[in-house]
Order: structure tokens, then C-alpha cells, then sequence
């Protein structure tokens, strides 16, 4: 017989492991008449059948914040049950192996710090060990609760889950030309990036919040977004003028029945310095970040030039640089491009948040 845990369920559904890698378990009970027992199980030295995944796998049941509440073996068998108070803290722990607990997250034996990517928390405090990376703002007044940049989940914890320890993203559009010069006109002489000490044709930058349940509005926005528009220079004639007609802007803005958010763009702006002879920068995108933050997904349209790219912010000052498209690069190509169109689809994977300062030890000055 292979090792593998083992557990005793009672008739109301409590589980009580006896074999979990442990050399010894404590059980207890409350009643009239009984009293605590301890029981030390003989573990045998074989091992498991790796090729079995019956004896290898065992399986997590969530309830509606993603907590583990109960573990089950490959065959079905309960090995282990968790019951936590609202905020996170475990209700008559269970000894066990298992350490995915309150929304899922990993919880450190030492300290008893759950580890949610950008900080951790304090289960047993309902709060923080740090402050949120991102500093207050002016529209954080919209919702009090976010000033208290320790809470979790804006105090909410029955409804509201906390997928990383973050809160918002930043998101911009921007076309360029990535020559120096294009026709008799000035470029952006440049690559993908996301600096913000480049020029660009046309821009877009606005603010989400990723998950509904923490918007305090209706719609993923937090604020109005911010579009301008490079200077264009005929180098010819040393004339010079600025687009204010046709940037980029949104039009839509809502959550999708997944809880993603989703954003659509469009602009069409044209040479402010050949009004009536320039095709234009064309673009009709559709953005969806998911509730977690974890991936951004763009579909849509836009003109055969110039380049695209799409830059993403988060909180803990990780950057991320989508190039959507190259332009042409001759001039003839780039401006038969200016009369087309070209179909986008594109997934691409956001980076986790760094992982926060370790938690301390004991003894160590706090």
C-alpha cells in the first residue's frame, strides 16, 4: 500500500487529517464526556506510484473569493478543510501540508503572511504590511475608503478579493514615425519604447481599474483619459503647426459580463500642415485587460502607417512596451499605407508585480 494522505470526515462534514507527511497529529473534540487525543501514526517508508496520478494529485474547492476550502486526493478522498474568519484568518486550523488558503494565495509558515505578489497581508490585522505603491490622488476622494492605503478590498472582504496587492494600470496609445524624416515632413526618429522623453505623432494615456468590484464608478476609467499630438514640421519650409482635430480618444468604456475591462479607441487625424492633400492616422481598437491584471488583448484596425504601439503601466513601476506595428519604410510604401487599413490581433502576457521585501523574522527589529 502506497502513502498517501488520509483523513476521517465526521457526519457534519469536518475533516480531520491523520496522515499528512506529519509524524504526529493532534485531534480534539467538544462535548460532555470526551476528552483531547492524540493519535501518532506508523507512516510507511514506501512511496508513491509517480505514475498514478490518483496518488500524486490532489485538487483545491474554492468558494466565492477563491479561498481553499476543502482538498481532496486523486480519488476523491477530503484531506484537508479550511474555514477562515472574514478577512482571512484561519478558523481552528488544520494541521496539514497545504499552504494556498485565504483567495487562493500562498501563506508563509513563519510569519503567517499571505504573499500577494505586491505585498503581503496581514490575515489576523486585516490589513497590509505596506502601503499601496501607488501614492494617493485627487480622485481617490471619490471613494474614502481608498485612503487608507493599508485597507483590503476596501474593507469589503465577503465580496471583494485582492488578485495582487495592486490596484491600477496605465495605459497608452501611441503612433509614430520612426524615421527622422518622411517626405518633406520631420519624424520621431525612434523604436518602440516606453520612455516618455520621445516625441510621437498622436497619443492617448488614461488610468483603469481592473477589477469592478473596486471601481468607483460604473466603467473602468479613473479620471478623463489625455490626448495630444506631436509638433509637425515641414523642414522645407520651416513652417510648423499641431493637430487638435481627429486624435485619439475613447469612445466606449465598460466591464463585459467576465468582469474585463474593456476600452475602445478611435482617432483619425490628418498633417495639420496639408489638411486637404494627407490621408490620415487612422486607428478603431478595442482594448480587454481581465480582472487580475495578467495579459492585455488588442483587436481592431488601423492605417498601414505609421507605427503603433501600446504601452502598459503598473502600480510598482513595471513598463510594457506592445509594439502594434512597423511603418513602411520607404516613402512610397508609407504613404500608399496611409490608405489602408491593417487588421490587429494581438495577446500579449503583463508582467507579475516584484516581489515585495521579505517579511521579517522573529527577532528581527520591525
Amino acid at each position: 500500500m502506497y502513502f498517501q494522505d488520509m483523513a476521517l470526515v465526521s457526519a457534519n462534514g469536518t475533516v480531520y487529517p491523520l496522515l499528512t507527511r506529519q509524524s504526529s497529529v493532534s485531534m480534539w473534540a467538544y462535548g460532555a464526556g470526551q476528552t483531547n487525543l492524540s493519535y501518532s501514526p506508523t507512516i510507511s517508508a514506501a512511496t508513491a506510484d509517480v505514475t498514478k496520478a490518483a496518488q500524486t494529485t490532489y485538487y483545491y474547492h474554492g468558494d466565492q473569493i477563491g479561498s481553499s476550502r476543502l482538498m481532496t486526493s486523486g480519488d476523491g478522498w477530503p484531506v484537508w478543510q479550511g474555514t477562515f474568519l472574514p478577512y482571512g484568518e484561519e478558523y481552528n486550523a488544520q494541521m496539514g501540508t497545504n499552504h494556498y488558503k485565504f483567495t487562493g494565495k500562498e501563506r508563509d509558515d513563519e510569519s503567517g503572511l499571505d504573499y500577494y505578489g505586491a505585498r503581503y497581508y496581514a490575515n489576523a490585522l486585516g490589513r497590509f504590511m505596506t502601503t499601496d505603491p501607488k501614492g494617493l490622488e485627487i480622485r481617490h476622494l471619490l471613494n474614502p475608503q481608498k485612503l487608507n492605503r493599508y485597507s483590503y478590498v476596501l474593507g469589503n472582504p465577503l465580496s471583494m478579493f485582492d488578485p495582487n496587492g495592486m490596484e491600477e494600470l496605465t495605459i497608452q496609445l501611441r503612433a509614430y514615425i520612426p524615421q527622422p524624416t518622411m517626405t518633406t515632413y520631420n519624424g520621431d526618429n525612434r523604436g518602440p519604447t516606453t520612455s516618455q522623453n520621445v516625441t510621437s505623432r498622436t497619443e492617448i494615456t488614461f488610468c483603469i481599474e481592473t477589477d469592478k468590484a473596486k471601481s468607483p464608478s460604473p466603467i473602468p476609467l479613473l479620471g478623463p483619459a489625455k490626448s495630444k499630438a506631436g509638433v509637425t514640421k515641414n523642414w522645407v519650409t520651416g513652417n510648423k503647426a499641431t493637430q487638435t482635430d481627429g486624435l485619439p480618444h475613447i469612445t466606449n468604456a465598460h466591464y463585459d459580463s467576465k468582469g474585463n475591462a474593456v476600452i475602445k479607441l478611435e482617432q483619425s487625424a490628418v498633417n495639420p500642415l496639408s489638411p486637404n492633400g494627407t490621408a490620415a492616422i487612422q486607428s478603431d481598437l478595442t482594448i480587454i485587460i481581465p480582472k487580475d491584471g495578467s495579459s492585455v488583448t488588442t483587436v481592431g484596425t488601423i492605417s498601414g502607417a505609421p507605427s503603433f504601439e501600446l504601452n502598459v503601466f503598473g502600480q510598482n513601476g513595471q513598463a510594457t512596451n506592445i509594439p502594434l506595428q512597423n511603418a513602411p519604410e520607404s516613402t512610397v510604401d508609407f504613404a500608399v499605407g496611409l490608405y489602408s487599413t491593417n487588421n490587429i490581433v494581438n495577446l500579449t502576457p503583463l508582467p507579475p508585480p516584484p516581489p515585495p521585501l521579505p517579511p521579517p523574522t522573529h527577532g528581527e527589529p520591525k
